[in-house]
């Protein structure tokens, strides 16, 4: 019997593996995002061989690929501070004794081998885990600001919002349970972007799918929605 690992990488994504249910069709994988990032299912006769060739097949490098994009943001890995569509330098400052944004800046107390004073571009390992919680909690209040605005424009309103680690995309709507899920990489984007996510979200408690009825809803409530798209891929 071949044995599977609990999860792989590929381009910046993590993917969980697991077996499909009983009825799935013998040899079949199929690749669906989860909560936190893609999970892969196979059905009975595959191995990992038809795994990695099924990775590696041009459609689904693509789709990784473009989940795993640019992944030089803090929030996936990179060294480089981004919040709010804004990039920030880092400085170590005596004057705090915990990471925070001010003035363009992001300030970091100072550490051993990171003297008051020292600045770069390139935020240094050691403060890495600090400045994720920071930009989620931040993340979390602009959300708590933006969102009862959105939510009493609509109607719509979700039963919980949770903040999660997934790189394969910027938003989700489980249209059951009204479980809103933010990836915390949106918090690199502008508050429009961040607004076009929220909104996209709610407007999916009131129509699941991505048709026609879904994008009248986007412009009756936010006629630029397009645009704001646009530069949510940027």
């Amino acid at each position: 019997m071949t044995k599977f690992p609990d999860k792989i990488s590929r381009f910046g994504n993590e993917i969980l593996l697991r077996p499909g249910r009983s009825n799935m069709r013998r040899g079949k994988i199929i690749l669906r995002l989860n909560g936190n990032g893609f999970a892969l299912s196979y059905g009975k006769g595959v191995d990992m061989n038809a795994v990695e060739k099924f990775l590696e097949s041009e459609k689904v490098v693509s789709l990784l690929k473009k989940a795993g994009a640019a992944n030089d943001g803090i929030m996936r890995g990179g060294k480089s501070v981004r919040f709010l569509g804004g990039t920030y330098p880092y400085r170590v400052s005596e004057a705090v004794k915990e990471c925070r944004f001010a003035d363009g800046v992001l300030l970091i107390p100072p550490r051993e081998g990171h003297p008051d004073g020292e600045s770069g571009g390139e935020l240094p390992d050691e403060y890495a885990d600090e400045v994720r919680k920071l930009i989620v909690k931040n993340l979390k209040k602009v959300i708590a600001e933006r969102l009862p605005v959105l939510i009493e424009k609509t109607g719509l309103k979700p039963e919980k919002v949770k903040i999660t680690s997934a790189s394969g995309y910027w938003g989700n709507m489980h249209t059951k349970t009204h479980v809103m899920r933010i990836s915390a990489k949106l918090a690199e984007k502008s508050s429009d972007c961040i607004d076009y996510v929220l909104l996209h979200e709610l407007i999916h408690i009131r129509v699941p799918n991505h048709g026609a009825a879904f994008h009248a809803e986007m412009a009756r409530y936010m006629p630029d929605y397009r645009q704001r798209k646009l530069q949510l891929k940027k």
